[in-house]
């Protein structure tokens, strides 16, 4: 159960995400929500005002396949429809890492069984949500792993909050031996470095100290 706390966290997270994540048509937002009945999802290009694909639990095609719109076998149809319609606008469709853990994620890949539905890992979110161990998710999502977040955090402490996010290389990622892995299952795209935390000014500072760390970590 969350509590309340890690639900205000929650909101917060979402408010700062949503005010600089803007969809492109070359990179466009993926936005989903759930209500008591139904379940909305749509993809979104924020510079031009445009939906490039949507899909609800109210659809007739989604009606010919079920009749109850807010379970997770409405979720999964959901996630099929979407991922059909997002593949005609050549778009990939990228599930970061964070709110479940890489077996769940795994099992919902595999049950969608969607070519364009790939993984954006997040080593951090993993443990800021307590939800597994990152070197182990990245050898079960491997292979669907399409982009990658460098960020380094440590767990919560009482079961139920939120964990603390701090710089690259000073958390409980291990990010050497992230690195290692990433290579081990055959990933070769960008290693992005995230930092969510602290004003502009830190931010750029922590980036900064995150490009040496990853610098250091690949010529080693």
């Amino acid at each position: 159960m969350l509590t309340g706390q890690k639900v205000q966290g929650r909101k917060v997270r979402h408010l700062r995400i949503r005010a600089r994540v803007i969809g492109t048509a070359e990179r466009p937002r993926l936005a989903v929500f759930r209500s008591l009945n139904h379940i909305y999802a749509q993809v979104v290009d924020d510079t031009t005002g445009r939906t490039l694909a949507a899909v609800d639990s109210r659809a007739p095609d989604f009606r010919q396949k079920a009749k109850a719109g807010g379970n997770v076998a409405a979720a999964k149809i959901v996630g099929e429809l979407l991922a059909q319609r997002a593949k005609a606008h050549g778009i990939t469709l990228g599930l970061e890492t964070g709110q479940e853990t890489a077996d769940l994620l795994r099992r919902t890949l595999d049950d969608l069984k969607c070519d364009n539905v790939k993984v954006n890992f997040d080593p951090a979110n993993m443990l800021l949500y307590d939800m597994g161990d990152p070197i182990r998710a990245v050898e079960i999502l491997g292979p669907d792993i399409a982009t990658v977040h460098c960020k380094d955090a440590f767990r919560p402490t009482t079961p139920g909050e939120w964990g603390t996010e701090v710089p690259l290389g000073e958390g409980q990622v291990n990010m050497k031996l992230f690195v290692e892995t990433l290579k081990k299952v055959g990933y070769a795209g960008p290693l992005v470095i995230e930092r969510e935390v602290g004003d502009q000014q830190q931010r750029l500072a922590d980036c900064a100290h995150g490009i040496g760390v990853l610098r250091e970590i690949l010529a080693g």
